[in-house]
């Protein structure tokens, strides 16, 4: 084999032009195909950040006749679905937010998220230091509290030890920060299409908890939230997909003026997973069979 190698080496050194192309090739062969690879096992191979997330699931509803799929809920709606699904041992609504932060050398518009208490719950992924929401605090006039992201306390607050209790000032109100998520917690994920709801494009680093105002329980029509759950154990998709279809039955009868004869309205429930990764999953696998076939036509190089 010694002897193979020196051959091999002294008839690349005789033609140096072609030996520096054909490293130069497999080079960028190997670099691309590496990248693809990684990217498609984060987005298609390895489960999501959270405890069992093969029973997660995301509520959104639907009016077809008018081509209009995968749209947020209203609160009302959030409030029946929560208290008669019986499919989902937990729930919880979430929709994107902005903080401005004031204080430190200037002020920063923060991306983040506004949810329910139970949402941290039912993922199952605990702060590194204080504590999540308590339920009380879904309520307006107790929801001044907000959970950072370990990046943001790095970054902002130098990893400063006291600034769980601290107060901040964010959008021209005081918030007590109470705790601290880890550095890879993601939520909402940047990957989640919410159809009319639009798409988290940047990553949360502040977490408000909920309170849903008397004006937002007095209609129906405005919809801004997604609904997360977990599935209960022994309990399928298709199952809980009935269960939904039945609440939006009720819902009709119960609130005719809202939902007019034959406009299709429905709600669907949707692995968390598949998802997150539905819109990207046919892009992916064409650019993994691309860099699969350069890195073979390199290697015939």
């Amino acid at each position: 084999m010694i002897q193979e190698l020196r051959y091999a080496l002294r008839g690349l050194a005789k033609t140096p032009a072609f030996t520096i192309i054909a490293i130069i090739t497999l080079a960028l062969a190997i670099g691309a195909n590496t990248a693809v690879i990684s990217l498609v096992n984060a987005l298609l191979i390895r489960p999501l950040p959270y405890r069992a997330p093969q029973q997660l699931v995301l509520l959104l509803q639907h009016f077809k006749a008018q081509n209009l799929d995968r749209i947020p809920v209203s609160p009302p709606e959030y409030v029946d679905y929560e208290t008669r699904v019986r499919g989902l041992e937990k729930i919880g609504a979430f929709t994107y937010a902005n903080f401005n932060l004031a204080g430190g050398d200037q002020p920063e518009r923060i991306p983040g998220a506004v949810v329910s208490p139970s949402v941290l719950q039912l993922l199952g992924v605990e702060p590194i230091k204080g504590r999540a929401f308590k339920p009380e605090e879904a309520k307006n006039g107790r929801d001044d509290v907000v959970v950072i992201s370990e990046r943001l306390w790095q970054r902002r607050f130098n990893r400063d030890p006291q600034v769980v209790g601290s107060k901040v000032v964010m959008n021209s109100r005081p918030f007590t920060i109470v705790g601290i998520m880890p550095k890879d917690f993601d939520f909402p994920l940047q990957l989640f299409n919410l159809g009319a709801g639009g798409q988290f494009g940047e990553r949360a680093e502040i977490w408000q908890p909920l309170a849903f105002t008397d004006a937002q329980m007095k209609t129906r029509y405005s919809r801004g939230f997604a609904v997360v759950g977990r599935l209960r154990t022994g309990t399928t998709v298709a199952q809980a997909q009935a269960e939904i279809e039945g609440i939006n039955v009720q819902m009709r009868h119960d609130h005719p003026d809202a939902y007019a004869q034959g406009d299709s309205f429905g709600g669907e429930i949707f692995p968390l997973q598949e998802l997150a990764v539905a819109g990207m999953r046919p892009t992916l696998l064409i650019l993994l069979a691309a860099v699969i076939l350069v890195l073979l036509i390199a290697d015939r190089k």
